[in-house]
């Protein structure tokens, strides 16, 4: 029997979005972002709220669902998003942040009711430049092409690198260039 805490966050947000506003709430968690399709996506994490040290720590892995169509329309018939998180350690103060971030709804566990989280952090604070970077990669390059662009900032050697290459391909053929 599966046991998992669900949010629906309203909205549609990216993984990206989702693991930027993770860093944001936790302080500077590390998310990892692994595509496992286009339509989902797993996120990896040390539970920010049960791991007061490395020897406590608990990996957690998230599955993210972004503009989930498919279950959950009689809670929810907007675009939104669908995370599923085992519940156990820090899971639901998890899943409240997050709803608390984009508005949403979050059931505890399996069975339990749906209730409405209402957006307390507002979508006015700004995430850092490596999260703006992380989510515009995904708006430019879809879902599965972008979170592999937005690994590239993890490595600042390497996406120096590849900014490069890139910028000798655009002066070197006819493909426009957003750059002045």
């Amino acid at each position: 029997m599966s046991v998992d805490a669900t949010a629906l966050l309203i909205g549609a947000p990216n993984q990206e979005e989702v693991a930027a506003a993770i860093r944001q709430a936790f302080h500077g968690t590390d998310v990892e972002v692994d595509t496992k399709d286009d339509d989902c996506f797993i996120l990896r994490f040390v539970d920010p709220v049960c791991a007061p040290g490395p020897k406590d720590a608990k990996q957690r892995m998230m599955f993210v669902f972004p503009d989930y169509v498919h279950d959950y329309k009689n809670v929810y018939s907007g675009s939104r998003t669908v995370l599923s998180l085992g519940a156990f350690g820090g899971s639901v103060e998890i899943m409240n942040a997050l709803a608390g971030r984009f508005g949403g709804f979050v059931r505890d566990y399996d069975n339990a009711d749906w209730r409405q989280v209402e957006p307390t952090d507002g979508k006015g604070i700004d995430f850092p430049a490596e999260d703006r970077f992380r989510i515009a990669a995904v708006a430019a390059a879809g879902r599965k092409d972008g979170s592999v662009i937005a690994s590239l900032v993890g490595d600042p050697e390497k996406f120096a690198a590849v900014y490069e290459a890139m910028t000798e391909y655009l002066a070197e053929t006819a493909v426009p260039s957003a750059a002045p």
